[in-house]
């Protein structure tokens, strides 16, 4: 009787461990299927734009650091608001978001931190704050 026992709980725990590797093994495929349609869809943007749009983001992160450093916190905030909005508008961000869509999947779901919120540093805090 124990012995059927013992052999039955070793199936069974068998059995569910080939299930998560099977699950595993397909959310790999999906992963490298997304990884690999996201970098086909990076290489049509222009590089130039890109390389643009970076030399920006230093220009405004530097302009920001400036204003936060002599205590100009209003200015730096409405600095950053202005450039989000900027930057929401502007046809290769559009297109850098359309590539990463569905990217959701490489999250590590269960682990501190990764419950899907976003935690930009825009939402609700100063950038002043943020910059710390």
């Amino acid at each position: 009787m124990l012995r059927t026992f013992t052999i039955t709980a070793l199936l069974i725990l068998f059995c569910v461990t080939l299930c998560q590797a099977q699950d595993y093994a397909a959310m790999h495929q999906q992963s490298m299927q997304q990884m690999q349609q996201m970098a086909d869809c990076m290489a049509k943007i222009d590089q130039q734009k890109l390389q643009a749009l970076e030399n920006q983001g230093m220009k405004f992160m530097e302009q920001v650091r400036q204003l936060c450093s002599q205590g100009k916190r209003d200015q730096a905030q409405k600095l950053a608001i202005d450039y989000h909005k900027k930057m929401e508008n502007d046809p290769t961000v559009k297109a850098l978001d359309k590539c990463s869509e569905g990217l959701e999947t490489f999250t590590m779901n269960g682990l501190p931190g990764q419950d899907g919120e976003d935690n930009d540093a825009g939402e609700g805090g100063h950038i002043c704050d943020e910059l710390e």
